[in-house]
């Protein structure tokens, strides 16, 4: 297995594609993919400022392991 895993999370729904989402649960999204054991995450199509929260998130991730 890769290191990113076998399962990713494509943000283009918490990237306001199809609606808007509040930031509060796009980064309840992230971080429950996250200790989930999700580790690839595709903000191809969110770069809106939903990338912020990835990035938030990614932040909080390593913080959260170390």
């Amino acid at each position: 297995m890769s290191a990113t895993g076998r399962i990713g999370l494509g943000t283009a729904s918490i990237g306001d594609l199809y609606e808007e989402l509040d930031d509060h649960t796009a980064e309840a999204t992230l971080e429950a993919a996250w200790e989930a054991g999700t580790r690839y995450f595709d903000i191809a199509a969110s770069r809106t400022r939903r990338s912020r929260s990835c990035g938030r998130t990614a932040r909080w991730a390593r913080s959260a392991s170390a």
